[in-house]
């Protein structure tokens, strides 16, 4: 069972695959999208970064990006490919030590 973290991942993953699925059929005829290819698709976990954690004497015992991204794959594994391609993950880790770039709210002009 996935907790906090992996959770969150696994519902963006669901709503990512769905926002896919829900592509409509014109989008198809344009050309193959971005990151869809006949025999994959391509997602991007966007995951915390242990190993700069680690780094920063913050130690998660047994947490590691990579491990992270492999128990990701696992599970989507797990449910089969999406109209048969198989899903693939990409790694955009960010490091949850710093704060944002901006602490102003985002205005209308």
């Amino acid at each position: 069972m996935l907790r906090g973290a992996g959770r969150v991942v696994a519902v963006c993953a669901a709503f990512g695959v769905a926002i896919t699925l829900a592509v409509p059929s014109s989008a198809a005829a344009k050309g193959e999208a971005q990151g869809v290819t006949k025999d994959s698709i391509k997602f991007v976990g966007i995951v915390p970064d242990f190993d700069r954690l680690e780094a920063q004497g913050i130690v998660l015992p047994g947490q590691t990006t990579q491990g992270y991204m492999e128990k990701l794959q696992a599970y989507t594994d797990a449910f089969g490919p999406i109209n048969g391609r198989k899903i693939e993950w990409t790694t955009a880790a960010w490091d949850p030590s710093t704060r944002p770039r901006s602490t102003r709210p985002a205005r209308r002009p």
